[in-house]
């Protein structure tokens, strides 16, 4: 199991989850999504991968949180906030959840 949330402190999860995050990805725009917002993972019984691949990244118009609400989604400004951009998704999954061999 994969957790992710955001890592803003003080953080319930940072505070009292009995776990350390694996990972924290402080800006996730260099990664091609949407948002700079740090945010961090739990990996619950398997192990971040550190897999390595070449592959470019699309240009993605990075929003702020602050403007969440004008990016004509049609959903509320709480849920563009969370939104992931898919390339992100991808470069994730290729680098931390697949394994490399």
């Amino acid at each position: 199991m994969i957790v992710e949330n955001p890592y803003t402190p003080p953080h319930y999860l940072t505070m009292f989850f009995p776990v350390k995050p694996n990972l924290i990805d402080k800006d996730r725009t260099l990664n091609g999504d949407y948002f700079k917002k740090p945010t961090q993972y739990w990996f619950v019984n398997c192990c971040p991968e550190q897999n390595m691949f070449l592959e470019s990244i699309t240009q993605v118009q990075v929003h702020t949180i602050e403007k969440a609400e004008n990016l004509n989604t049609g959903k509320s400004r709480k849920v563009n906030r969370s939104l992931m951009h898919p390339q992100y998704a991808r470069r994730f999954i290729k680098s931390f959840v697949l394994d490399g061999e």
